[in-house]
């Protein structure tokens, strides 16, 4: 190797080398940082989920004519097509939620949470049994007469909004479970996809390329399939949060009558804190795949290399892998796990065990890994081959098939030719035989004319 290619060739090694040991403090500080930021948007995707405005009512059926009546109350006159929700709280809203309207009125938006609590509602002790599973609006010193707007002055004495709401919280728990599982999952990805990059680097520096294993492919989509099932299922059940509690909250009744409201509409705020985290996914996992497996694929690749070495002509090139020597990761582990047995007790072996983890855990030190290495290559020298000998091997093995095809074609050519000969031969004694047969009969006919 000329020098000037050699001092390029050791740059290269030194900063794969310093990346390796330098740019730790980066990744983690990156990933707490992106992961921080989808915990957040997934607090805030929850905290709309459970945040309502109410922007109006539906519209007044014969059902509402009722309620009014059992409420006995004199109300204004009610247009069926022009039921709005000033008209909707004025006319009942505050006589059941008197803690929940406390605004001044009349306010065409009212905005509410649903508690995260599952406490029971209030039973109402002074109906009939049949109304029990509804409250008494009415404190004992007010009465449906009272002052609409005055009433939230007395909403001590009143039910608030968490005594009506029956809301099921086990679908938020299980989605919100199930997001921190799919971060558990892609941290521990992103963590060992980086780590074995850290490897391949160290490897580098002693001209060592380490071979991906061939079942790499496989893991991979295997491992792309689940997560896609995983984000699949936390997806369906965001979507089944927002609709579920909408529903819950659209239960609220009063007089066993529904009050009615209409609710301003959560799924486009929704779908983009979805969005939010899905491009944070794929910006993690992008990161993970492109730093690993192109953009030093090149190098780690064993069908890669042959194809950069054949479209590469040039003698640098070439120069620059013939120092290169293929290792497997099997003979990495072999070599760790030898090394650790020697060096360190026995008596440690958690410790032993995240030391022979190279490619899971950081635990054995550049200190331990590069020694480790060397030892198992001056033992095992033969397990080495160079990187430059696959092509060549390659073309070797070309050439001699051609050559087997060659000498296949002039095996055929000398049957053909052997074959051609015979048929001469056969030609030669039917010729032969039909001049004998022509001798006997001019033999025979001269015996009769004598």
């Amino acid at each position: 190797m000329k020098e000037k290619d050699q001092i390029e060739f050791d740059e290269d090694i030194d900063k794969y080398v310093k990346e390796s040991e330098t740019s730790r403090i980066k990744f983690y500080l990156i990933s707490i940082i992106t992961f921080a930021i989808m915990i957040g948007n997934e607090i805030q995707f929850y905290s709309n989920s459970l945040e309502f405005t109410v922007i109006g009512c539906r519209n007044i059926t014969s059902i509402d004519y009722e309620f009014e009546n059992t409420m006995n109350t004199p109300f204004s006159t009610v247009n069926t097509s022009n039921y709005s929700l000033s008209m909707c709280i004025n006319s009942r809203v505050p006589q059941c939620l008197t803690k929940l309207f406390s605004t001044t009125m009349p306010n065409e938006s009212l905005s509410f949470s649903v508690p995260l609590n599952t406490n029971p509602p209030i039973k109402n002790n002074l109906n009939n049994d049949n109304n029990n599973n509804y409250i008494n609006p009415f404190p004992s010193s007010s009465s449906p007469s009272s002052s609409l707007l005055s009433s939230s002055s007395s909403s001590s004495d009143n039910a608030s909004i968490e005594d009506y709401l029956k809301i099921d919280l086990s679908f938020i728990y299980f989605s919100f479970s199930d997001f921190l599982i799919i971060l558990l999952v892609l941290f521990f990805f992103q963590h060992m996809m980086y780590i074995q990059r850290v490897r391949a680097h160290q490897l580098f520096s002693m001209k060592f390329v380490l071979m991906k294993p061939k079942n790499r492919k496989l893991g991979l989509g295997i491992f792309l399939i689940s997560f896609f099932l995983m984000f699949s299922i936390y997806t369906f059940f965001k979507f089944f949060t927002i609709s579920e509690i909408t529903y819950d909250v659209s239960l609220i009744t009063c007089f066993e009558n529904d009050i009615s409201l209409l609710f301003e509409n959560k799924l486009q705020t929704s779908i983009l804190q979805i969005l939010l985290n899905i491009s944070i996914f794929f910006y993690i996992f992008k990161d993970s795949i492109q730093s690993i497996f192109q953009e030093y694929g090149n190098y780690y690749d064993e069908f890669n290399l042959i194809n950069f070495t054949e479209s590469n002509n040039s003698n640098r090139s070439i120069e620059k892998l013939k120092s290169l020597k293929y290792i497997q990761s099997i003979q990495v582990l072999n070599a760790i796990d030898k090394y650790v047995d020697r060096k360190y007790s026995p008596s440690t072996p958690i410790s032993n065990f995240f030391r022979k983890s190279v490619f899971f855990s950081f635990k054995t030190t550049m200190l331990d890994f590069l020694p480790a290495i060397k030892e198992y290559y001056e033992l095992n020298e033969n397990h080495f081959s160079y990187v430059i000998n696959l092509n060549n091997n390659n073309n070797n093995n070309n050439n001699n098939n051609n050559n087997n095809n060659n000498n296949n074609n002039n095996n055929n050519n000398n049957n053909n030719n052997n074959n051609n000969n015979n048929n001469n031969n056969n030609n030669n004694n039917n010729n032969n035989n039909n001049s004998y047969d022509s001798i006997e009969i001019t033999n025979e006919n001269s015996r009769l004319i004598n």
